[in-house]
């Protein structure tokens, strides 16, 4: 389908990867007014009822808060209302795991940019681990990581993923690394707007709280799971149904309860910092243990070889030659 019936479609996704600083980059990119991002940026509405990881959530399903999937009329809704900005883009993470997803993705808008953020996978696994703990609960961070994680490796990885995307999409994609976002926001996001083709814009620094992880006791993680847990299931779907299922009838007092929402500011790093003062920031991994060696050779086999394979193509922005 093209021409008319057809303007509305996002032309811009940010479909991976998950922990690796995807909130900043969407929250960059929103700054500019030649890009429009939808709300909630992760509609995963191109990929219902795929089967996801067993380490991440399970089953996609409607309502669920890590990942709240909008109806088609939702989306479709959501982009007409701005279909007359360059740039309608949006974030489903979840995008990245069906195998299949890239000839659909193609199909569904052929000439859409894509942007990737990767990060150093071993911290990126730590990230995960305590980002997923609420639909996990494994205290253990060494068993999540062999008995959940390892199985699937292969849908934490990077490279083969990033190559099945450049196989349709060719120099309509590039790669951010997180290192970069953080560390020149303003440089990096030049690039990305260059990229683009858009006006570059001054930006105001974010923070993706990818650094940011709590150490707690396994009680303290099951209290907390337990509470996660019943957030996720009885209050925020009636919040998210209010602010996000139809946008156009949402107040902004409503969305601000939605942003500053507990689950929401847990997923972010953000969560009790001052009401529990035995949970603090740590900068390595958990004190449960070291990730497992064969697991750890493979992650940083997988970043060396997606760094070279960008850098071979020429999809690295703001690379700097940094290893």
């Amino acid at each position: 389908m093209t021409g008319a019936a057809s303007d509305w479609k996002p032309n811009l996704f940010v479909p991976g990867f998950p922990k690796c600083g995807t909130t900043a980059l969407c929250d960059y990119l929103k700054q500019n007014p030649e890009v429009y991002v939808m709300s909630p940026k992760e509609p995963n509405t191109l990929v219902e009822g795929e089967r996801m990881p067993r380490w991440g959530p399970r089953q996609v399903r409607l309502m669920r808060p890590y990942y709240p999937i909008l109806d088609f009329k939702a989306y479709k809704r959501q982009f007409e209302r701005h279909r007359d900005v360059r740039y309608r883009a949006e974030g489903s993470q979840n995008y990245i795991f069906p195998p299949r997803f890239p000839a659909k993705l193609k199909s569904f808008s052929p000439d859409a940019k894509l942007l990737f953020m990767i990060r150093e996978q071993k911290s990126r696994l730590v990230s995960m681990y305590y980002f997923l703990y609420t639909e996990h609960g494994e205290p253990d961070f060494i068993r999540w990581a062999s008995e959940r994680l390892e199985p699937e490796v292969d849908k934490f990885l990077f490279r083969r993923k990033l190559a099945s995307f450049h196989a349709l999409f060719g120099d309509a994609m590039r790669v951010i690394r997180n290192e970069a976002l953080e560390r020149s926001p303003q440089p990096t996001m030049d690039e990305v707007f260059e990229f683009l083709g858009v006006a570059k814009v001054k930006v105001d620094r974010v923070s993706s709280k990818v650094g940011e992880l709590k150490s707690l006791s396994p009680t303290q993680r099951a209290a907390r799971s337990k509470r996660a847990r019943f957030v996720r299931d009885v209050r925020l779907p009636a919040t998210y149904l209010w602010n996000v299922a139809d946008p156009g009838r949402s107040s902004p007092a409503l969305n601000r309860l939605f942003q500053l929402h507990p689950l929401r500011r847990m997923m972010r790093g953000e969560s009790e910092q001052r009401s529990n003062p035995v949970a603090r920031r740590v900068d390595g991994l958990p004190e449960e243990g070291k990730i497992p060696p064969g697991l750890a050779e493979k992650l940083d086999e997988d970043y060396a070889e997606t760094v070279g394979f960008c850098r071979d193509r020429h999809l690295l922005l703001a690379d700097g030659g940094r290893d």
